[in-house]
């Protein structure tokens, strides 16, 4: 078995949170909710912003979505509305549903076989773009329902439940294991993972050039005939090129090449000229 990971999830509840400040407090990985179907179809406010800081701070970073699908068929325009907001982007852990509403509660009493054909809807469909799928709730809730995905068990007590646990969320503003603030930071919700989710995903070498493109004070990464964020084919201007391990997909590439060229601009002498912050640098548009 893998060595434990700690972990915390957020959203927009929780503010504007320093990924630097959550890894000095030994935080290895966080969850940053997409958004959900509980008020219409929405998106996280804080989504991009938090995976963004994830990135950018090379702390790995999962996505979950609060359900409120009540049949297969929403169950699978959630995870469809979530999949655009994700828009290709790379996660190192899974996609969790998050099944928790009240009408969930009573399906897993009354049709636990129904409740686990709609968390099937949703993770199938987020299987099928590429991404690990798994499903967020209590045990006692999940149980019953048939299903063989990774789970996201909450229990915030001091004892790991029973089963199959990936990840325990042992506390939240009740933690009988650790402080419910993080960093300094007010009551987080915070986990335990069990897998090594990023070993898991395995490492590929991506061989790129880094380019700028005049006039728009921004990266993009061109490989072959792949080329990302580039409007103006004739306009590009090449930096540097570079070599370097990743995880994930093609658009992955683009963002974590970017990354890395820009912390070897600051070891070297400072971020060149086409940069003023490293914010400036390619990440997926939305």
């Amino acid at each position: 078995m893998s060595a434990m990971r700690y972990g915390v999830d957020l959203s927009r509840w929780d503010g504007d949170v320093s990924i630097q400040r959550l890894r000095d407090a030994g935080v290895e990985f966080v969850i940053c909710k997409v958004g959900g179907g509980d008020q219409g179809l929405y998106r996280d406010s804080l989504f991009e912003r938090n995976y963004r800081e994830c990135v950018s701070n090379g702390m790995p970073v999962g996505a979950y979505w609060y359900s409120a699908a009540f049949d297969e068929d929403t169950a699978r325009r959630e995870a469809e509305h979530c999949l655009g907001v994700l828009n290709g982007r790379h996660l190192d852990y899974p996609v969790w549903m998050d099944v928790e509403e009240r009408e969930h509660q009573l399906m897993s009493t009354n049709e636990p076989g129904r409740l686990g054909r709609i968390i099937s809807a949703f993770c199938d469909t987020i299987i099928s773009a590429g991404y690990k799928a798994g499903v967020y709730s209590w045990k006692w809730l999940l149980d019953p329902c048939g299903i063989d995905y990774d789970r996201w068990v909450c229990s915030w007590t001091k004892t790991k439940p029973s089963g199959r646990v990936d990840i325990w969320q042992f506390g939240g503003e009740t933690n009988e294991l650790r402080s419910p603030t993080v960093a300094g930071y007010g009551c987080m919700d915070q986990s335990y993972c069990f897998r090594d989710y990023v070993a898991e995903n395995g490492l590929s070498v991506a061989h790129g050039v880094i380019a700028s493109v005049a006039g728009h004070n921004t990266l993009v990464w061109v490989c072959g005939d792949e080329v990302h964020d580039l409007t103006h084919p004739d306009d590009v201007s090449v930096l540097d090129t570079i070599s370097i391990a990743f995880c994930g997909s093609p658009m992955a590439r683009a963002e974590v090449l970017a990354d890395e060229y820009a912390r070897l601009c600051q070891s070297r002498a400072g971020l060149p000229k086409h940069l003023s912050s490293l914010n400036d640098r390619y990440m997926p548009r939305s």
